[in-house]
């Protein structure tokens, strides 16, 4: 029968949007790994986690920033809230066509998620530019009579 075929692959619809996400995803991880190999390696396996459902996406968001030092972007956790659920249920289907949980899948297919081959997003869209002392910098703002103006 035919039906069948057509079930091994994705909805289409989800497909452009689960690149986004996946891009996403590589691009935190690279970023972790840019910082440092340990933060990278925790950040993989944040990723990892949240994927598996391990952790809730409010979970991984403040992990995350804790792990890297750096505030994420307003749109993360809308974004992971509109998109994870098409990872999931994508990984899921894998898993069950490998006959294998989706952890057992995704940890003998990582590359699937995390390809570093993709190019990633730059990391500035995700997270917050944060100056030397840790604090978010302010736009340029033009000096009042040749001095900073007080934040």
């Amino acid at each position: 029968s035919t039906s069948s075929s057509q079930q091994q692959l994705p909805p289409a619809c989800g497909a452009r949007q689960l690149s986004k996400l996946k891009r996403f995803l590589t691009t935190l991880q690279q970023f972790g790994s840019d910082i440092s190999p340990e933060i990278g390696e925790r950040v993989r396996g944040l990723v990892m986690g949240l994927v598996n459902s391990q952790l809730s996406i409010e979970e991984f968001h403040q992990k995350l920033q804790e792990a890297t030092n750096f505030p994420l972007r307003p749109f993360v956790i809308p974004f992971l809230k509109a998109n994870l659920p098409l990872l999931q249920r994508e990984l899921l289907h894998c898993a069950r066509m490998a006959k294998q949980t989706p952890a057992q899948y995704l940890s003998q297919n990582e590359h699937i998620l995390l390809n570093t081959d993709t190019s990633p997003v730059d990391s500035s869209d995700i997270i917050m530019d944060v100056n030397e002392n840790g604090k978010r910098r302010t736009p340029d703002r033009p000096k009042e009579n040749g001095v900073e103006p007080m934040d």
